[in-house]
């Protein structure tokens, strides 16, 4: 249901810092004005008075909200010391988190086999668990329960053979979200807040626009280097940088994002903690239709989720595909452009090239790539402007020529070459001289920082010794976001994946909103938040802020991302180590203009060449194909 009378705000990145601006963005509300998500939930977090509830796929107790100033005199104390705290001042501090069915909690076991301590996703659940234990916070750890869809072929009857255990072992808990009260402005009445999107509660996410590699790693980044390349001594870097988006939503669609924990909890919590729940009838807390803002700035927002009734007490058994038919829906509404920042892109696996049901068995035939292209045609087909933008990472986290990262390579190749051939093939019957590139581009981020490496003999991991010379890094987006003719976005959980959009996979969560007031009039693009968001996005990714980035419709603006793009490239994938203008690089697929054909520019990802690590990727013998779509 969609609620009105709401506010929304927006994070790019888990923190910002101002002494770092980025170009100046002006829209008709104003100079826009980035703001912090870690400093604005240590602030929430300490004035909560009557509840606080967490879920996420990773919590990390140890997490530091602040590193670089103090907003009050408790200094940089840890994400789990702030919330015992809040519990010891009588604040009902609920955590429900993914339970990592490879994560185990017994010395024994954890002394014999490897990533047992931390699972083979570093979720820190039963660290985070222990931590809180005899405490006021109540921690539930939640496999995903459940049976899917039967699946065709071979998949079918793995699927069959596991049972609820191969949900539990295959697919995840994936929402992030922090639900909590926060002063109204009315006295002794209270208001529920909530912050949704991609951003986890755990070690590696803490960065800023910047997004260094190795200028942080005793300051802010001291003891908490990302690195997902395995045996690297995270003392000299390079660390993996993080870009992800969050937003904070205030008024009627708080309470729903509320009742989303509320459900999951009923569901999954186990024996008494199933009655802490904070009672939301309480005289504390202004109602629901109590807390709208009238302003001219208003927004209207609904939640959207992927989940089933096996992991939450839904009103109606089954499955809830609802952040899917979000997508579509407003995919389809869309009149000048699109753009999109998510981890993955893969799927509509039913129109790749070849596709064979019985000899592909590839599960992922959500409709969001198909419906993004003919979107496009249909542009096309009336000569009608229309530019869609994607922006994904180099590679997926892990090993480039790892069996997971290279089945997901390919399915985001087959998927990109699908929608190209598609869009060519239009282009050939109007006899346009368009190329497909002028109306659907790829791109990725990365970052390059000249210097000095430590001695490399002293340097053990020869990966690491070739990453310390060419002094680059791709910076991992994150982000599960998609912006449509600046007027609506949504942004939360869920990748472009068939785990995240099926319902019976991975639980997500969402929410899509626009403000009333700046809707797209008479061609002519609005200019309210939703805009001025995309361009501050936009002047982290190309360091740069110019006036051709208001008109993203336009081919010219598309041709200008691209030049930025290519030149950025050609930066990060040159040998001799050089400083990067931005970040924005064209993603590595080389398009033939006339056939819409997909080539790689390089055949091995940057730094990979040693282990063959295809950048088209190749499918995996070994790893289920459900696992990596």
């Amino acid at each position: 249901q969609v609620r009105g009378g709401c506010r929304m705000q927006f994070y790019q990145d888990a923190h910002f810092n101002p002494n770092f601006p980025l170009p100046r963005v002006d829209t008709r509300l104003g100079t826009y004005q980035q703001r912090s998500y870690f400093e604005d939930l240590y602030y929430h977090i300490t004035q909560a008075q009557q509840f606080i509830y967490i879920t996420g796929w990773a919590v990390w107790a140890y997490c530091k909200l602040l590193r670089e100033r103090q907003l009050d005199q408790r200094g940089f104390p840890t994400l789990g010391e702030l919330l015992k705290e809040k519990g010891d001042q009588g604040v009902r501090v609920n955590l429900l988190l993914w339970d990592e069915v490879m994560s185990i909690d017994n010395g024994l076991i954890n002394a014999v086999v490897k990533k047992t301590k931390k699972g083979m996703m570093s979720t820190h659940d039963e660290e985070t668990r222990k931590f809180f234990s005899h405490t006021k916070v109540a921690v539930e750890l939640a496999m995903r329960n459940g049976k899917q869809r039967a699946q065709t072929g071979s998949m079918g009857k793995l699927s069959k053979a596991l049972g609820t255990f191969g949900a539990q072992a295959l697919f995840t808990h994936h929402q992030k979200t922090v639900i909590c009260d926060a002063p109204s402005g009315i006295p002794g009445r209270n208001k529920v807040i909530a912050f949704v999107g991609g951003i986890d509660l755990t070690n590696g996410r803490y960065d800023d626009p910047r997004h260094c590699l190795f200028g942080t790693l005793q300051t802010v980044h001291q003891g908490d280097v990302l690195q997902r390349l395995p045996g690297f001594d995270l003392a000299h870097g390079p660390r993996q940088p993080w870009h992800d988006i969050h937003c904070k939503i205030e008024g009627s669609i708080a309470w729903d994002v509320m009742e989303n924990f509320e459900q999951r909890w009923q569901k999954q919590a186990k024996g008494q903690n199933r009655g802490l729940l904070f009672d939301v009838n309480s005289s504390h807390l202004l109602r629901r239709h109590e807390d709208l803002n009238q302003d001219w700035t208003a927004w209207n927002v609904q939640m959207f989720r992927s989940i089933d009734s096996y992991s939450a007490e839904l009103p109606k058994e089954g499955v809830d595909q609802s952040i899917l038919s979000a997508y579509i829906n407003h995919i389809r509404r869309a009149q000048h452009f699109i753009y999109i920042e998510n981890q993955y892109f893969l799927g509509s696996s039913t129109e790749w090239s070849g596709y064979d049901d019985e000899k592909w068995n590839v599960e992922c035939k959500h409709r969001i790539p198909i419906e993004l292209t003919m979107k496009i045609i249909d542009k096309i087909r009336k000569n009608e402007r229309f530019c869609c933008y994607i922006l994904i990472p180099l590679q997926p986290e892990g090993l480039p020529e790892g069996g997971a990262t290279q089945a997901i390579l390919f399915w985001q190749y087959k998927t990109v070459q699908m929608m190209y051939e598609k869009i060519s093939r239009a282009l050939q019957e109007m006899r346009s001289t368009a190329s497909p590139t002028d109306y659907l581009g790829f791109f990725c981020l990365g970052n390059r920082e000249p210097g000095n490496p430590p001695d490399l003999n002293q340097i053990e991991n020869p990966r690491q010794r070739l990453l310390l010379s060419s002094r680059r890094h791709m910076i991992y987006i994150h982000s599960k976001m998609m912006i449509v003719d600046d007027e609506y976005l949504i942004v939360g959980s869920a990748n472009i994946n068939e785990r995240s959009m099926a319902g019976d996979r991975d639980s997500e969560i969402c929410v899509g909103g626009w403000q009333p007031a700046f809707v797209a009039q008479n061609g002519q693009l609005p200019s309210g938040e939703v805009s001025a968001f995309r361009l501050s996005l936009w002047a982290e990714h190309t360091a740069t802020m110019e006036d051709m980035f208001k008109y993203p419709h336009l081919p010219d603006c598309m041709a200008r991302f691209r030049q930025i793009g290519d030149h950025n490239w050609a930066v990060f994938s040159q040998h001799q180590p050089a400083a990067m203008p931005g970040h924005l690089m064209t993603y590595p697929y080389r398009i033939d203009p006339r056939t819409g054909g997909v080539t790689c520019a390089c055949d091995f990802l940057p730094d990979s060449e040693t282990y063959k690590a295809s950048l088209q990727g190749q499918p995996s013998a070994t790893i289920p194909n459900i696992l990596t779509t």
